[in-house]
């Protein structure tokens, strides 16, 4: 059974694709250790234990109060609000804004308001999920030309983008590596 609201799909979408209760401590994550998704590089308000405790429920809280409210995400339809949050909790909320900006062709400056928002409600929902997944592709593709650690998870992330084309009604996509 699909869980109920777009925050609800959001959320298992994403604790899905970040390994679950799985705790990582990778050398080159710069996010560090990282559960249910949450790094505590980037969460400052936890400490490394409450971090290592954090129930399934402490994390979904986060990503309601860390990333899809500050995302704006409840101000945008289903799909597309689950594309944006996906992006939020693995980008950052400020590349997530620019990267949905570039997407519906508005002015880029990592705020999400009434110009962006207006956008994207006069699109459909599953044309503005397409072009934001592919200007995430371009992102990483971006960034994989001047750092090695994404260049060696590209096909982790071409994974997740085509696990969230799917989970936004989308065909699966092969992009080039």
């Amino acid at each position: 059974m699909m869980p109920a609201t777009p925050f609800d799909r959001a959320a298992a979408f994403v604790l899905g694709e970040e390994g679950g209760n799985k705790i990582t401590d990778y050398p080159d994550d710069p996010g560090g250790l990282t559960h249910w998704g949450i790094a505590l590089r980037f969460h400052p308000e936890l400490t490394r234990q409450q971090l290592i405790d954090m129930t399934r429920d402490q994390a979904i809280l986060i990503y309601r109060d860390a990333y899809w409210i500050p995302g704006a995400c409840p101000a945008m339809p289903d799909p597309v609000s689950i594309a944006h949050m996906d992006a939020c909790i693995n980008l950052g909320i400020g590349d997530a804004a620019r990267v949905l900006q570039s997407a519906v062709h508005v002015p880029v400056d990592g705020e999400i308001g009434p110009i962006t928002l207006g956008a994207v409600d006069a699109s459909a929902p599953l044309n503005v999920c397409e072009r934001v997944i592919d200007a995430r592709w371009e992102w990483y593709l971006a960034r994989a030309r001047v750092s090695e650690t994404v260049q060696s998870r590209l096909r982790g992330y071409r994974n997740r983008l085509n696990s969230l084309r799917e989970e936004c009604g989308l065909p699966v996509y092969l992009y080039a590596l």
